[in-house]
């Protein structure tokens, strides 16, 4: 198991390099190979504009859009969910079992979407 560290958030790789985001101290997450409590809702904008990072929060998790108007992808990894900005190569966590979609996919499709932002950027 690896576990690599973004800010306060623990992203532990696990198996076939699923990713599982925990939102909590980071140095508790890496000693413990339990699944941690995930945030169920969108982040927490971190100024008045309503933007976390390079992303534009909306009213809901399929509301997310780059400040930069490039284009987004939602997509799953284990039951968390993820927008991804290609073109800033940055994503954000965006919650957890909100959409059902995750439960009829593959964890090749999971290791695939992993493998899609590897060198990314994660904002918290």
């Amino acid at each position: 198991m690896a576990v690599r560290l973004c800010g306060r958030t623990a992203i532990r790789v696990v198996q076939l390099g699923v990713m599982q985001v925990s939102k909590s101290n980071p140095q508790s997450a890496a000693g413990n190979a339990q699944r941690e409590d995930t945030s169920t809702s969108l982040p927490k904008a971190n100024t008045a504009d309503g933007t976390v990072g390079n992303f534009l929060l909306g009213e809901s998790f399929a509301d997310i859009k780059c400040r930069h108007g490039h284009e987004t992808r939602l997509f799953n990894i284990g039951r968390d969910h993820f927008v991804a900005c290609d073109s800033c190569r940055t994503f954000v966590h965006v919650g957890s079992n909100l959409m059902s979609s995750w439960r009829r996919e593959t964890k090749d499709v999971w290791q695939a979407n992993h493998e899609s932002v590897q060198g990314y950027e994660f904002i918290e």
